[in-house]
């Protein structure tokens, strides 16, 4: 082989090589999950209950920054959890509990909890799925308080996608009908109007629609949700939102 044939084997094997490695990073994305679950008390005697459950994307220095800045507000997770407690217990106050006794002469504890999950539902070299939700109660109050978010994010753009990102126009007759025919006598006591959602996702059977309680309708009805067939949606979905349901339904 002569000089100028071996320059070009070696400038091909090279060009090869780092192809090769960066499309393995690319697809080298995986998942690490932490799960932590104590109890702390305060004040004597309130006992409040943590459990998080968190995913972070592995594999990939630029989509794990991602992640943690968008997500995690640039915290480790054992730092993220840290900073959620404290989040929680920033509007406790002593007077909340205050010193009496139960039937039998012990001293009454009160029980509060808080806990989260956020689970990565989907993701690629482009985008990543976040189903975020949080449950908390604070003893003595009437019920615990729950919501349920997606974080959709282009891991190109570095940005958490808005819904208007991903789907335009969408009619409001048709979302109130397919709200109607879900849930009966659904009555839209906090607002008029379906549109927005407080949150969207992609499924492999459709585009998912939801609203957190107190939304759109009393507390009893819990989060509400409604699944549309790709059908009938693909025609409003952006360029983003095609590229995100390919991820998910392929």
């Amino acid at each position: 082989m002569n000089m100028h044939n071996q320059k070009n084997w070696f400038w091909f094997f090279t060009f090869f090589l780092m192809f090769f490695c960066a499309s393995s990073s690319i697809y080298a994305l995986n998942v690490k999950s932490t799960k932590k679950e104590y109890e702390k008390k305060y004040f004597g005697n309130a006992i409040f209950s943590f459990s998080f459950k968190m995913d972070e994307l592995k594999g990939g220095k630029k989509a794990e920054n991602i992640v943690k800045k968008l997500i995690y507000h640039n915290k480790s997770a054992s730092d993220y959890i840290k900073y959620k407690e404290k989040l929680f217990l920033g509007g406790v106050k002593p007077e909340d509990f205050p010193k009496e006794l139960n039937k039998d002469g012990s001293p009454m504890e009160y029980r509060s909890s808080y806990i989260e999950e956020i689970k990565a539902v989907c993701f690629n070299k482009d985008f990543v799925i976040f189903e975020y939700k949080d449950y908390f109660y604070i003893s003595r109050a009437a019920h615990g308080m729950y919501q349920i978010k997606y974080y959709i994010i282009d891991l190109n753009e570095s940005r958490i996608l808005r819904i208007d990102d991903l789907i335009e126009n969408i009619p409001e007759d048709a979302v109130k009908k397919a709200l109607l025919s879900k849930y009966d006598n659904l009555t839209f006591s906090f607002r008029k109007t379906a549109l927005p959602p407080d949150a969207v996702s992609f499924t492999k059977d459709g585009f998912l629609m939801l609203w957190n309680v107190y939304s759109i309708a009393p507390y009893s009805y819990g989060p509400i949700e409604i699944v549309l067939p790709y059908d009938s949606v693909d025609f409003y979905l952006t360029n983003l939102g095609g590229a995100v349901k390919k991820m998910v339904v392929n």
